[in-house]
């Protein structure tokens, strides 16, 4: 479950700099990757929480979708759906 909660926080934060980097816009991407490493989040990412876990699962949705806005087809919003589900699933 760790090495999935990293996955997913990490892939978002690269998803959301590949992004901006691709914009030409180095200064989000440096800034983006930064947010990465502000303490608290950091910290917590080291716990197996079901919290982390979610905003992991949600920062790497936006990072897709963000990616959607140039692609039209469905190769990315499927998965960033999916991990929206499964986000919501778990704060029951």
């Amino acid at each position: 479950m760790l090495i999935l909660q990293l996955a997913l926080y990490w892939g978002g934060f690269a998803l959301l700099a590949g992004w901006a980097l691709r914009q030409r816009r180095a200064g989000l991407a440096a800034a983006i990757t930064a947010c990465g490493f502000i303490p608290i989040p950091f910290a917590l990412m080291g716990a197996v929480l079901k919290d982390c876990l979610m905003a992991g699962a949600l920062l790497t949705a936006v990072a897709l979708l963000a990616w959607t806005r140039e692609e039209r087809g469905w190769t990315l919003r499927l998965p960033a759906m999916l991990l929206l589900i499964f986000a919501a699933t778990l704060r029951f």
